[in-house]
């Protein structure tokens, strides 16, 4: 999930992140993983947080990552 100090700036970083959940599907290194897929199963939603009485947009998202040894070895 995003938060946010208005539900304007919530939606705001939860499009930023959604757009780079998306282009790590490519094959993205990082920290010692490669990113081969990316499932997004809901679309964001604006749902605020209850317990912090904070503004969230929240969406659920399946990363399949690999160690990059294992993709490089033969």
């Amino acid at each position: 999930g995003c938060w946010g100090g208005s539900d304007i700036a919530a939606c705001s970083l939860a499009t930023e992140v959604r757009t780079l959940l998306q282009l790590m599907a490519d094959g993205t290194h990082r920290g010692g993983v490669v990113v081969y897929r990316v499932v997004e199963f809901s679309g964001p939603a604006y749902q605020p947080d209850t317990a912090s009485q904070q503004d969230r947009v929240r969406w659920t998202v399946q990363v399949h990552a690999r160690d990059v040894a294992s993709t490089t070895s033969s």
